[in-house]
């Protein structure tokens, strides 16, 4: 399969628009632990909980898409691209971090005993576990899924196996994420399932959801407004499940916006997996200079997150596109575009 067929393939404009969505709530996501909020602790609180858990729209691009290509599917291939695509950037993207936390300064949130191991340990347990830079859990779970894609594929080659997908939406209940990318696996197997599910169906579904917007943004701001006032946290199985509302909202909504939607998400959608591999390092530089040019970091409100969340975008943009001027058609081995 040459490149322009394959890109055509799998270029379906909501779906590739839903992508450059995800890609810029994530790094809305981070960067609201780059700014000062010790005078608006209850935004902050507000904010955490809306952005967190947005991974599941990735996870849910991505099982919409592995069933879209199914057809297509031959094992030795799928691994051997997820290999060259996704694993050898994300090694080669750590790199800066890793040499970082094991050569000059300790990491915070590691086990106690952590930097007693061999060096290499270290690097393992960090590649393993994602922990390295906090995006990347993300990397060792849709590793898991890409691992464990030929059984998934042989479970739902049949309709009617998907009317198991409200018995799996009980499994994030018991399954936590966690740093264990096997248990994120079955924590997230339900919102990958429905990526499938929707884009097996998707004549019958994808009309059904864009009429039904109201009832999904009324119904996801119930729970999130009921996560906020009974949780003591986020990441919780409320949250889940109004992060599948969202997802559904956002999809009805891109589904009725269509090509309008290309100006503004295209481009993030093009260079999304760029942005997500390189947007920890943009922010994380850009709050520790502002932090010793004036002492603080930016006071914390809802324009400041948009503000910084813009330029937090195209700065990461522009680094892959420099990129993938440098490296031409390798720049996929190196940024994953």
């Amino acid at each position: 399969m040459t490149a322009p067929l394959a890109k055509r393939i799998t270029h379906i404009g909501h779906i590739h628009n839903f992508r450059g969505l995800a890609a810029v709530f994530i790094v809305a996501t981070h960067v609201l632990a780059a700014l000062d909020w010790s005078d608006s602790p209850g935004l902050e609180r507000v904010l955490r909980y809306f952005f967190a858990n947005g991974t599941t729209f990735f996870l849910f691009i991505s099982g919409y898409l592995f069933e879209y290509l199914s057809t297509r599917f031959e094992i030795a291939s799928y691994w051997r691209q997820k290999l060259r695509f996704v694993v050898l950037p994300y090694l080669i993207v750590s790199a800066p971090a890793l040499f970082l936390f094991t050569q000059v300064m300790h990491r915070e949130g590691v086990k106690s005993d952590f930097y007693q191991q061999p060096v290499a340990t270290q690097i393992i347990g960090f590649l393993v576990t994602g922990k390295h830079l906090a995006p990347f859990w993300f990397i060792p779970t849709i590793v898991a899924f890409f691992l464990f894609a030929p059984i998934i594929r042989a479970a739902f080659r049949r309709d009617a196996a998907f009317a198991t997908l409200p018995v799996l939406f009980l499994l994030p209940a018991w399954f936590a994420r966690s740093e264990n990318a096997l248990l994120n696996l079955i924590h997230f197997l339900p919102i990958w399932v429905m990526g499938m599910a929707i884009c097996r169906f998707r004549d019958t579904v994808e009309p059904w959801v864009r009429s039904k917007w109201i009832l999904l943004l009324v119904a996801g701001t119930a729970l999130g407004i009921a996560e906020v006032v009974w949780t003591a946290g986020t990441h919780t199985y409320l949250g889940y499940l109004q992060k599948t509302l969202l997802i559904l909202f956002l999809l009805s909504v891109l589904l009725k916006l269509g090509p309008r939607a290309d100006r503004w998400l295209g481009s993030a959608g093009t260079l999304s997996f760029g942005l997500f591999f390189v947007h920890s390092y943009v922010i994380s530089g850009s709050a520790l200079i502002l932090k010793r040019a004036f002492g603080t970091l930016p006071e914390g409100s809802l324009f400041m997150v948009v503000l910084s969340t813009v330029v937090a975008v195209a700065i990461s943009a522009l680094i892959v596109q420099t990129i993938g001027r440098i490296f031409g058609s390798r720049s996929r081995l190196v940024i994953g575009v």
